[in-house]
Parts: C-alpha cells; structure tokens; sequence
C-alpha cells in the first residue's frame, strides 16, 4: 500500500463507548495522537478509503451522530465496522460524497459570516462622500 494512501477507520472510545468514523493517511499516527485525549481507544476496522468514502459511512450513520466524527454505539454502526473489518463491504466502493458532517459545519460557517456581514454598517460610498 502507498503511505500517502487514505484509509477510513472505526475506533471505539470504552470509557464512552462512542465510534469515531475518520479517515487518515497516517492510520498509526492518528491512532496515538486520539489515545492522548482517549485512552484505550481500540482500532475496530480500517479499510481503505478517503474522504468520499468516510462521508458516505457518516451519510449511513448520520442519525447516530453525537459530534464531530462520533457516533453511539448503535447495532447499524457496529454492523458497519464488523463488515469493514470482514472486508464485506469496501468504503472506497461507496459513491463519493460530502459528509453531511462537513456539509453542514460549511453551511453554519457560511450562515455566520452572511449574518456579521449583514450586521456590519455600511461604509458611504465615493459618490455620497463628494
């Protein structure tokens, strides 16, 4: 496998018992730096896949989402990760699309800074100020 290659991953927490669905080119490193903030976190299934892939999972999920890329621990995400993990499914064969995750912190983004701008007076302009 390329080391530049994505590959989407389900990790669960055991203290909280919440699923991170991610994806990362760096699988280990990724791993280490999540068991900082998680410890005991443990490697449930990886498969590759990029981004597309991983919004597609998240797409599947997304009524199980608690915040950021976790989910409850639901029978439909555990069933994911075990048919990741037995190769039954291939996240890379799923359509390429958005996470609703990322789309909708874009739409929030956006939403907040139409708003300031709206909140902002109004500079005159060049012709009113001659």
């Amino acid at each position: 496998m390329d080391w530049l290659a994505s590959r989407v991953y389900f990790a669960q927490d055991p203290a909280t018992g919440l699923i991170k669905v991610g994806c990362s080119r760096q699988l280990e490193g990724r791993l280490r730096n999540l068991r900082h903030k998680h410890p005991g976190l443990v490697l449930l299934a990886s498969a590759p896949g990029g981004r597309g892939a991983e919004g597609a999972l998240h797409r599947k999920i997304e009524t199980h989402h608690v915040g950021h890329e976790w989910f409850q621990a639901d029978p439909l995400v555990t069933a994911l990760a075990i048919a990741v993990r037995e190769g039954w499914l291939r996240p890379a064969d799923l359509p390429r699309t958005p996470s609703p995750l990322r789309s909708a912190a874009s739409k929030r983004a956006y939403e907040t800074r139409r708003t300031r701008l709206a909140a902002k007076p109004s500079s005159p302009s060049k012709q009113e100020a001659a």
